[in-house]
């Protein structure tokens, strides 16, 4: 059986939570970086592997380790009925909070 909102909806508190959580996946796979990711949400983490276009979901409340993976594509298909990416003054400043920093490495000291 493939897994479908349902099987989301059980790892979080409310409908609410988990567009929220949506809206960030698909902000993630719209403008992130192609690479592995994981985001904490306070009932879920959820890992974005840009290279091999999986979305899982890991409930962190669950005492029997529930997660449900996804396809990229099936995770939008479901998710865009609920959620879509941030965009405009949210999706700058989720850029903001998001952006990688890059540290100069200090002189040798040799």
């Amino acid at each position: 059986m493939e897994a479908g909102l349902p099987a989301l909806r059980a790892l979080v508190y409310s409908d609410k939570d988990l567009a929220d959580i949506c809206a960030i996946v698909l902000t993630v796979l719209v403008h992130g970086e192609p690479l592995v990711e994981t985001l904490n949400f306070n009932e879920v983490d959820v890992t974005v592997d840009r290279p091999q276009s999986l979305a899982t979901f890991q409930g962190i409340l669950s005492v029997n380790d529930e997660a449900v993976e996804l396809s990229e594509d099936r995770f939008v298909e479901l998710a865009s009925t609920i959620a879509q990416p941030l965009t405009g003054e949210r999706l700058a400043q989720w850029q903001k909070r998001h952006e990688r920093r890059v540290w100069p490495m200090p002189p040798s000291s040799g």
